[in-house]
């Protein structure tokens, strides 16, 4: 089983990776931004993440820290662009499909994304403009930061972390979970290590 204290300084290193990127004035960090938050939608709850737990996730979570994350539309389309758009077909256009065939004819049909760095207001952030939603990469990062933070302050939550991890072996450096004992875990951490040591 992997430390508690480990899966914790992880997740906040990852977090911190992703405010830097944030800066960069590249898209490829919606793609960052949209794999963790798909990473927490799963851990949280130690199980794969249907379409209504994703939303139930950001609905619940993230809202916590802007109201706006509440609105059904929004959820729904944070789901169909950011977690099947970007991570399945490396695009911003939803996939018209399943829980996503009804987005056209939503009030939100997509969303625009942008750099605080590059001129646009931060306050832009998640407004609704001509059936877009905007989502500005520095604020969203703020956003993960707090909701990683909120949902490390839990026991409970840490367990289920701990858990999926332990059977999910997140990306990271060669030799960070070496803690963990030899098992269906450890098989696929190495499985992940060697992937990684490939791309280098």
């Amino acid at each position: 089983m992997i430390e508690r204290s480990t899966i914790s300084s992880y997740i906040r290193e990852r977090v911190i990776e992703l405010e830097n990127y944030s800066s960069d004035g590249s898209a490829f960090f919606f793609v960052m931004a949209s794999a963790f938050i798909d990473f927490l939608s799963c851990a949280v709850n130690n199980e794969k993440s249907t379409t209504k737990q994703y939303r139930t996730f950001i609905e619940n979570w993230f809202g916590t820290v802007r109201n706006r994350y509440r609105c059904p539309e929004v959820s729904l389309i944070m789901y169909c662009v950011m977690r099947n758009g970007l991570l399945h077909n490396f695009s911003f256009a939803p996939p018209h499909r399943g829980d996503c065939t009804c987005v056209s004819e939503n009030t939100i049909t997509a969303i625009k994304v942008f750099h605080v760095k590059n001129g646009y207001p931060a306050d832009g952030h998640l407004e609704e403009k001509e059936k877009y939603l905007w989502i500005g990469a520095e604020p969203l990062a703020c956003d993960i930061r707090q909701v990683t933070e909120n949902i490390l302050s839990e026991n409970t939550n840490i367990g289920n972390i701990v858990a999926w991890c332990t059977d999910h072996p997140p990306l990271a450096p060669l030799g960070f979970f070496d803690s963990t004992p030899v098992g269906s875990g450890q098989q696929h951490e190495t499985a992940s290590h060697a992937q990684d040591t490939n791309d280098q």
